[in-house]
């Protein structure tokens, strides 16, 4: 039932026709998680706090960056360092304090999905790694939640609904049965991002999830909602159940607890790794390494300091044997994802030479010099 405050407050969405005090209720009962809270959670977060969802559940491992700013509206300079999620939790509760928030700051894994999404109905993906998108996609399947799924990248971004009717809703593996070679798929960090593109679509998203909750309108299940922000057009495009899904969702809570998700497309972990502080170290006591980019020709030039041969990850295979396992190399990237799977795939290949990854690539780089 809604207070005479929830009343006040909400006046105007209670105004909307099919809306009213039945669609408010709906929201204050209403559980939503949200898994990120960076680009597309920001706006997603704010506009369901908003809108008076009841609980609102916040995961997100990361602490505020500089670079995040650009986007990630509901952060401001005094929180770099911070948790994302504890902080994006206050700032909720600040501007809202008839809802209820929870901050998870923790990395959502196999081993812990369950019980993160035991208490929330619908899930809204705002990640940006496809490890995490593919567990949020079985989990929900198995769980039987509801998975709104947003993506960004450069100027365009996408929407979709998965797993609204149960089985006979299409999923994320619909739309994409297999992640990605590794290399062909950049993050924000790596391609770059227009401001506010994850500002609409988390909006768009948002919207997605409230009439989800208040069953009004027709939502995007079955479809994929697609914008480009420079020319502003728009599409829709209709998505089938794949027959085959069922045979590549996980059947069980414990086979997803067995899966590793870690993929080729993000970066593999246990590489070996130097700091841009060790690097510097050496290089200025003269020791002698040679330097791979991995970027694509068209990302820039590196610093002067890494002056080196660029071979793109996608090419990487066909030089192997252009490198000499007797030699120190140094490889990096933007922030250092692909340089990691590039490193991995020299030592499977070499076994022994000396292969490092610049941890945080060029922006870590950068970064040290400036401090």
């Amino acid at each position: 039932m809604l207070s005479n405050q929830d009343i006040s407050r909400y006046n105007r969405q209670l105004m909307l026709p099919g809306f009213g005090k039945s669609g408010q209720e709906k929201l204050k009962n209403s559980r939503v998680l949200v898994v990120g809270a960076g680009g597309l959670g920001a706006p997603v977060l704010q506009y369901l706090a908003a809108a008076g969802v009841g609980k609102i559940g916040i995961i997100d491992h990361d602490v505020v960056d500089e670079t995040n700013l650009q986007r990630q509206v509901i952060f401001d300079e005094k929180d770099i360092g911070k948790s994302k999620a504890e902080v994006a939790a206050r700032y909720l509760t600040q501007r809202n304090s008839l809802i209820s928030v929870q901050p998870f700051n923790q990395q959502l894994t196999p081993a812990n999905v369950e019980n993160l999404f035991s208490d929330f109905e619908i899930v809204v993906d705002c990640t940006d790694n496809f490890s995490s998108r593919y567990l949020i996609n079985d989990a929900c399947a198995v769980m039987e939640k509801v998975m709104v799924y947003g993506s960004i990248h450069r100027f365009q971004g996408q929407v979709s609904i998965f797993h609204l009717n149960g089985q006979d809703s299409p999923t994320y593996r619909c739309l994409f049965p297999e992640p990605p070679e590794p290399g062909t798929v950049q993050n924000c960090a790596e391609a770059g991002v227009l401001g506010v593109l994850p500002g609409l679509i988390g909006a768009i998203q948002a919207n997605e999830a409230i009439k989800i909750i208040t069953r009004l309108g027709d939502v995007l299940s079955g479809k994929l909602f697609m914008m480009d922000a420079l020319t502003m057009e728009s599409s829709l495009l209709e998505i089938s159940r794949n027959p085959n899904t069922d045979s590549i969702t996980p059947a069980t809570m414990q086979e997803i607890r067995n899966s590793r998700y870690q993929f080729a497309c993000d970066a593999p972990t246990n590489v070996p790794e130097i700091t841009s502080a060790d690097l510097m170290n050496r290089l200025k006591n003269g020791e002698k390494m040679e330097f791979v980019d991995v970027r694509e020709p068209d990302e820039g030039p590196p610093p002067n300091e890494l002056a080196s041969r660029q071979i793109p990850l996608s090419e990487l295979d066909a030089q192997f044997d252009d490198f000499n396992p007797q030699k120190t190399y140094i490889l990096f990237c933007q922030v250092g994802r692909r340089s990691a799977w590039a490193v991995h795939q020299l030592k499977e290949k070499y076994q022994t030479g000396k292969f490092l990854n610049l941890k945080g690539g060029i922006e870590a780089w950068n970064q040290k010099n400036v401090e």
